[in-house]
């Protein structure tokens, strides 16, 4: 009975080294109580207890059941979620047609962009406005917001547009008005502005100082 009594002492020590949860340290004391039924009857019938086996067996138990934990709590794998299509932005449709009308076709995109920026210049003066449809539809502001044939956007001017709105300027923010050249000539109030470029047939003004 002594060889029993150190192969139960031996098994003791490793359960309290396993430090399991409750029902698998259940499962594992099961499997052990029957390695030990088996090593009562070895000394019963004076057979040599064969030690090793029972401890490889043992042992073959314990990492069997720390797979399982390790299963068991292992982190979960992070789902990666797909990256969103940004929606494609949208500028103002009448900022567009304004912008486009004034300019023509002509004159490029440094035209579109500099019509756009008194556009928003006047915006942001507030005097004009307190938005851009306020300020586009203002009655005498721009001749061509009640335009009302078919027209054609140029790649350039929505692109010119969509900068402006973003916060680029072809002008200082004192730039708030443009007449063709034409209609520069017959103005009689000329002293009461500045004239800041004279370009693609338009003159660009701000207040005379």
């Amino acid at each position: 009975m002594k060889e029993l009594k150190i192969f139960i002492t031996i098994t003791i020590i490793i359960i309290a080294l396993v430090s399991l949860p409750v029902f698998l340290m259940q499962e594992l004391k099961d499997e052990m109580q029957i390695q030990i039924d088996e090593l009562k009857a070895q000394i019963q019938g004076n057979e040599a207890p064969d030690v090793d086996s029972y401890i490889a067996d043992l042992q073959e138990q314990i990492d069997a059941i720390r797979d399982d934990l390790t299963v068991m709590h292992a982190e979960p794998t992070p789902t990666i979620e797909p990256t969103p299509t940004p929606e494609p932005f949208e500028c103002d449709k009448e900022l567009l047609k304004v912008v486009q009308l004034e300019a023509g076709y002509s004159g490029g995109y440094d035209c579109y962009l500099a019509i756009a920026s008194v556009v928003f210049n006047q915006l942001e003066n507030g005097y004009w406005g307190d938005n851009l449809h306020e300020v586009l539809s203002r009655p005498f502001n721009f001749s061509v917001y009640d335009y009302n044939h078919d027209w054609i956007l140029a790649d350039k001017c929505k692109q010119a547009c969509i900068d402006a709105t973003n916060g680029k300027r072809y002008f200082s923010d004192d730039v708030y008005f443009f007449r063709t050249e034409s209609s520069y000539k017959a103005m009689r109030n000329k002293s009461d502005y500045e004239v800041v470029l004279v370009k693609w047939g338009i003159v660009f003004m701000r207040h005379a100082k």
